[in-house]
């Protein structure tokens, strides 16, 4: 570019770029490579239909698809806010990781776990396969400890 008479500033274009790289590569680490099965699921409202698409993403999916029934209507989101005092679980989206990141903070809040264990069991009929149990807390926690480090390098990419 330079020989052309443009001055290319490595450094910029690099950082530029490199906040859309981490956002594919954390989303192909959570999800693989399907996000196309994503955007369809998110594309329903809470209906059984992507409660039963989300599953297939198993953990992200249990934790998707509690957020998404406690926000399906404002008694449910009353009641949830009963369980947990004015909190409510952060929105995930199919554009960026970093959703995921916020909605997985949220969760992992004090007292959210039990609020949650309470919120599943009141709706077991519908949550009865998005029930977490403590094998999934664990794996919560630490895939909260893996994404606060690509967070961590995004601040640091986005700050000049």
């Amino acid at each position: 570019m330079e020989t052309l008479g443009n001055p290319f500033n490595v450094l910029h274009w690099r950082l530029r770029c490199t906040g859309h790289i981490m956002n594919l590569s954390v989303k192909s680490f959570l999800f693989g490579n399907s996000t196309s099965a994503i955007r369809d699921a998110t594309s329903v409202d809470g209906t059984e239909d992507q409660l039963s698409l989300w599953r297939q993403y198993e953990l992200h999916g249990k934790f998707h698809n509690i957020r998404i029934h406690s926000r399906r209507s404002p008694q449910r989101i009353s009641e949830f806010k009963r369980f947990l005092g004015r909190i409510l679980l952060r929105r995930d989206n199919d554009t960026t990781w970093n959703s995921w990141y916020s909605m997985l903070q949220s969760l992992l809040k004090p007292n959210v776990k039990g609020a949650v264990a309470q919120y599943t069991a009141r709706h077991m009929e519908v949550l009865v396969e998005d029930r977490l149990t403590m094998a999934d807390w664990t794996i919560l926690e630490e895939l909260a400890a893996i994404l606060q480090k690509f967070h961590l390098a995004m601040k640091i990419c986005e700050s000049r």
